[in-house]
């Protein structure tokens, strides 16, 4: 059905896939395992018509699809479930299968297409009306596969649906998928969980940095050996004696995946193939003594806490900030020199405060972790536990009022310490003003009080810049399914420029809600959304085209020293290609924070010695990310959104973010007023 021979892809000079051949016969599985960067998402966009072979070829039912478009693969019965959410966020769940069964032929067929979808998906029913970005990371997939599905697919590509997704809706992923073998569909999947993925498949293939290193036929569940290794794990270890030769696909086992025999890590040592993280990542707890010297430590290795959002309504902003931990982290452990490791374990906080204090207490109170990172919306849940604990805590910018007291010195901030009562700086006024707006507004979430303290020094800043705004909502929750008031809402007061400190598939529906609407809008700021994760998911693009997005870090498309090292790390240690995401930038730059308090401390510095001297620290840049120096003696002086004031901007024009004239960074200056009293 798919064969694929000598398939090779290249990124400019950097090659991705290379000398990749294997076949899947009509109604089998096939599962790509391999590290983060392997070169599995690249094989799935190169047989989707997303990127161009530059070598090899491809074809399915004998048909050569190898530089085909992406439409006419998809017509050939190619589906591609690609990493993220394969929706569109703001229209409903039933306009998102509509979207599917346009195409079809005539309407019976049409309404048959769509009754299937619900009958496999029979929750989606209660969803109707529901805007798709609204639901449920595992509601979403559901979406995605009834999409998938409805249109007889010969052949699904499925890469990491279970990404961010609790161990319930990872079963009903994989349920879905069964169904649709059972129905005669082909598989290739790419999965995060190793041992489910190899459960689920008749055959594997691995990948190593681009190569196809082995492939075999899947053994019966009862005749698995115990000798396993984690391919993450032993990625770079080879057969005593083995040449190149070892690494080519033209090199096969016999009997089972890769067993220990084959790729020993430690000889003789029983291990099960699981599902891994990198080595700067760690679910594990250590037995470290609770005294406050040795908390998180264990011999020379330091462990510290993630807390996020990887499931909720948040997940699509913060499940990259442990890609950002991850490849900072690996930058700092591939130098040391006298042996010292900083390890991590995550947290998800469900998207909730309560979540956030779960969280918190369970990594300083069960996994006794030295310092947190706490990247999430929520963070107000914890923060009041947190400063009364005196361990490290760091994040990107928090402004409640824990933040304001000089007293909490635990607490600090990578884009430096913003006021709980929003000082008003002219940088959003000035950028407004550039692109000739002339009536501003801003929309924010009630319920969260940073939001609503963000839209409303939004508009004091455009104000002060002598742009009229005369439009803020604040009537939007987190589970808001419909955005219609907001946009008539701006539509009836003539906005033509507004800020939306919301996540970015709330901001999305807002864009597509404002076009559909006839509303000519010449900028939507949104401070969430920008990066690779946006740009893997079409229907995102699609929604968000025109859009200006707000960054602290220097965004990559200016191509600075700084930014050419923070890709560069990116891909080495946590697999990222192309543009990074909010998420990596938050990540990188608050773990880049930490690293900077432990050499200032030294590595067997206590936390209260830490906290000293990363207190102490007034020129922390992020190695250049930041085009200022954050001053960690200063408590509360910042205004919101900004880094002293200033800002990066890009715009997302089609496939690619674009650096806006004037707006690298945008500056301004603190107008002496606070937004909110």
């Amino acid at each position: 059905m798919l064969e694929v021979t000598s398939l090779g892809v290249r990124y400019g000079q950097a090659r991705a896939l290379s000398d990749v051949s294997f076949t899947l016969g009509a109604g089998r599985t096939l599962a790509v395992i391999g590290a983060n960067g392997a070169g599995k998402s690249t094989l799935a966009r190169c047989l989707s018509g997303l990127v161009s072979a530059d070598r090899g070829s491809f074809s399915l039912d004998s048909k050569d699809l190898t530089h085909a478009s992406a439409a006419r693969i998809r017509r050939a019965g190619l589906v591609h479930l690609p990493e993220g959410r394969g929706v569109f966020p703001s229209l409903s769940v039933k306009d998102n299968i509509g979207m599917a069964i346009g195409p079809l032929r005539n309407r019976a067929e049409r309404q048959r297409a769509s009754d299937r979808a619900f009958e496999m998906f029979p929750a989606l029913r209660d969803r109707l009306t529901q805007a798709a970005g609204t639901l449920s990371g595992g509601e979403q997939q559901m979406l995605s596969l009834a999409r998938a599905f409805v249109t007889s697919p010969r052949l699904i590509i499925a890469d990491e649906l279970s990404l961010g997704l609790a161990p319930k809706m990872v079963d009903l992923v994989f349920d879905s998928l069964g169904r649709a073998r059972e129905a005669g569909v082909s598989i290739l999947l790419i999965e995060q969980f190793a041992h489910r993925a190899l459960e689920f498949a008749d055959r594997a293939l691995i990948l190593l940095r681009g190569e196809l290193v082995w492939s075999g036929t899947q053994m019966g569940r009862s005749t698995k050996p115990r000798g396993y290794i984690s391919v993450m794990q032993c990625r770079q270890v080879r057969p005593s004696g083995a040449s190149d030769a070892h690494r080519s696909h033209s090199h096969r086992f016999k009997g089972g995946f890769m067993r220990l025999r084959l790729f020993a890590c430690v000889a003789a040592v029983p291990l099960l193939i699981v599902a891994c993280s990198s080595s700067s990542s760690t679910g594990s707890s250590s037995s470290s003594s609770s005294s406050e010297s040795s908390a998180g430590a264990s011999g020379r290795t330091i462990k510290i806490g993630l807390l996020t959002s990887l499931t909720g309504p948040s997940a699509p902003d913060y499940v990259s900030t442990q890609d950002g931990l991850k490849a900072r982290l690996g930058v700092f452990n591939a130098a040391s020199k006298d042996g010292t490791k900083i390890e991590f374990v995550t947290v998800d906080d469900a998207s909730t405060p309560q979540g956030d204090l779960a969280g918190a207490k369970q990594l300083i109170q069960q996994d006794k972790v030295f310092a947190v990172i706490g990247l999430s919306p929520y963070l107000a849940g914890a923060l009041s536990y947190i400063e009364t604990t005196k361990v490290p805590f760091l994040t990107t910018g928090d402004t409640s009022a824990s933040y304001d007291n000089p007293a909490n010195t635990n607490l600090f901030a990578s884009y430096g310490s913003a006021g709980s009562k929003y000082p008003v700086a002219t940088t959003y006024g000035k950028f407004m003003q550039s692109q000739g707006v002339t009536v501003g507004g801003a929309v924010a979430y009630g319920t969260a009080a940073a939001s609503v303290g963000a839209a409303t020094a939004a508009l004091e800043s455009m104000k002060a810049q002598g742009v009229a705004a005369p439009y803020l909502n604040t009537a939007l929750d987190f589970t808001t399914t419909d955005v219609s008031p907001q946009v008539q809402g701006m539509k009836s007061a003539g906005v033509n420029g507004f800020y939306a400190p919301l996540i970015s598939t709330t901001s999305f529906a807002i864009v597509t809600g404002l076009k559909q609407a006839g509303q000519s809008v010449k900028v939507a700021l949104l401070p969430n959304g920008y990066g690779g994760n946006l740009l893997k998911n079409n229907a995102a693009v699609t929604a968000a085209d025109g859009a200006f997005f707000q960054t602290y870090g220097a965004p990559v498309e200016l191509q600075t020293p700084a930014t050419k090292a923070f890709q560069a790390a990116l891909q080495q240690y946590a697999g990222v290609t192309g543009d990074p995401s909010k998420g990596d930038y938050d990540g990188w730059i608050t773990a880049d924070l930490f690293v900077r308090g432990l050499q200032a401390a030294g590595d067997s510095a206590t936390q209260a010695d830490y906290i000293t001297k990363l207190r102490a620290v007034t020129d922390f840049n992020a190695g250049g990310l930041l085009h200022v120096a954050v001053d960690m003696t200063k408590f509360g002086n910042e205004a919101i959104g900004t880094v002293s004031n200033c800002f990066y901007v890009v715009q997302l024009k089609g496939q690619a973010f674009v650096p806006v004239p004037n707006a690298s960074p945008v500056c301004g200056h603190l107008t002496g007023k606070n937004a909110l009293p």
